[in-house]
This record gives structure tokens, sequence and C-alpha cells, in this order.
């Protein structure tokens, strides 16, 4: 009987392990994910707003992003 526990409590301990693991490499890809996105946002927003000429260079790409931007 005794071995039985010990064997369950090892099991569950490995299960709990991998779980565990498994979870802050979830975490830490969400954060990253987050952190890129973050970035992308502020690029574009520069990109797109703060270009002295973008809407005289491709108005029509200029256009579709505010419209994509607003609409969402």
């Amino acid at each position: 009987m005794r071995n039985l526990r010990e064997y369950t409590y090892a099991m569950q301990e490995r299960r709990n392990s991998y779980i565990s693991k498994k979870s802050i490499y979830l975490w830490n890809t969400s954060n990253i994910l987050r952190l890129l996105f973050a970035v992308w946002f502020v690029v574009g927003n520069v990109w797109i707003f703060g270009g002295r000429s973008s809407a005289a260079v491709a108005p029509n790409l200029y256009r579709y992003t505010l419209s994509y931007t607003f609409n969402m």
C-alpha cells in the first residue's frame, strides 16, 4: 500500500511539473506576442500618421488603412 501511495504521489508531482512548465511557456509566449503587437501598433501609427507624405505617396493605401482602423 505504501508503494502505491509513493507511486501516486510521484506521478502527481510529475504531472504538476509538466503543467507548470507548459503554463510558464505559454505565459512567456503570450507576453512576447503582446510586446510584439504593442511595438507593431506604435510603428504602424507612426508610419501612417507621422509620415509627412504618406497620403501623397500612396493615397489608396492611406485611405484603406484609415478605413480599416476606424471600422474595427
